[in-house]
């Protein structure tokens, strides 16, 4: 499914190039969904929460640049075996489903000018496995803190402007990792498409 976020622009700046992210809408074997914060340290976005995911590298296509980013971001090495079916290991080998939900387009403008152009793919992909049971390894220079979230929670989060209080787990830079509680809206953290690719999760999972 194509969505296009915005097209309302009379100049572009062609010296800016199309670039190309992914985007992991990550759940376990319950309809728990994984939410990371960005690091506050990171130049753009800084202290968001988001879906875990990122650029497309110049070798990569899209599924393999999802892998690679929630490898980097929490840890979980996703790998595709012979029979083109999906896996990691913990103590045993846990299946997991890996499908594309969507690709959309994401604009930013200045001064009338389209600035940028990114197509962001989002993948569904479903761990058989508790969420409790999956071990995260959080990259702390660009992920300080995660959260589980059962679907019904989630929706209401996004679909809320007002400020509620969450116990998150955040990393420290030692790899230790604590529970705290702290106010956030989700709906100004979430990104549009993100958004839509969990909204489209739900539908696939349901049926």
């Amino acid at each position: 499914m194509f969505h296009k976020c915005n097209n309302n622009f009379s100049k572009f700046d062609q010296n800016k190039k199309i670039s190309f992210a992914s985007i992991g809408v990550i759940s376990d074997i319950d309809g728990n969904y994984l939410i990371t914060r960005r690091s506050k340290c990171l130049s753009t976005f800084p202290g968001l929460w988001v879906f875990p995911g990122g650029r497309v590298d110049n070798h990569e296509n899209f599924e393999e640049a999802v892998l690679r980013e929630i490898h980097e971001e929490v840890g979980l090495n996703v790998q595709k075996d012979q029979n083109l079916n999906y896996y990691f290991y913990t103590d045993n080998k846990i299946k997991v489903i890996v499908n594309n939900l969507m690709i959309y387009e994401s604009t930013y403008e200045k001064d009338d000018f389209l600035k940028s152009r990114t197509f962001i793919a989002v993948y569904d992909i479903k761990i058989n496995s508790k969420h409790r049971d999956i071990p995260l390894k959080l990259q702390y220079e660009e992920v300080e803190a995660y959260k589980w979230f059962d679907s019904k929670n989630l929706l209401d989060l996004l679909n809320t402007n007002s400020t509620q209080e969450i116990k998150l787990f955040v990393l420290n830079e030692k790899q230790e990792v604590s529970e705290v509680n702290e106010n956030m809206i989700f709906s100004k953290c979430i990104a549009y498409g993100s958004k839509l690719g969990f909204l489209q999760s739900l539908s696939l999972n349901s049926s």
